[in-house]
């Protein structure tokens, strides 16, 4: 078909992930990517609405790291975009909080306090 070609992030020069701004799901959720709303993997959960808006905030800088520290490169490497690596290649690279610090991890867990994770890098 003459429109095939306009879809292709190739022929917009697009390769690397756009780093959007993320969205709000009608379910509460906070998502990163809304090219990818309807995609549930972890690698794009931000949150909810019971989240610290700091938090949201440092899990955003989060997930813009790991898409250009992660995701561009697992992309280039197989000669494909970054989007086309969030489709068919997710589960072969970590979420972003495989770069966050051990107090991040066990916040997001439940297993301490935001404010304690947050104040002690605080300081």
């Amino acid at each position: 078909m003459a429109f095939d070609q306009d879809r292709e992030p190739a022929y917009h020069a697009q390769q690397d992930c756009v780093l959007c701004f993320p969205v709000l799901k009608s379910t509460g959720e906070f998502h990163a990517c809304p090219l990818a709303i309807e995609n549930p993997a972890p690698h794009f959960r931000l949150d909810d609405l019971t989240t610290l808006p700091n938090v949201l905030f440092d899990n955003y800088r989060q997930f813009r790291t790991w898409a250009t520290t992660v995701l561009d490169p697992a992309a280039r490497q197989r000669q494909i975009t970054s989007c086309a690596m969030f489709q068919q290649h997710l589960d072969e690279i970590p979420d972003y909080c495989s770069i966050c610090d051990k107090d991040h991890k066990l916040a997001r867990a439940g297993r301490i306090t935001w404010q304690y994770a947050k104040g002690k890098s605080d300081t």
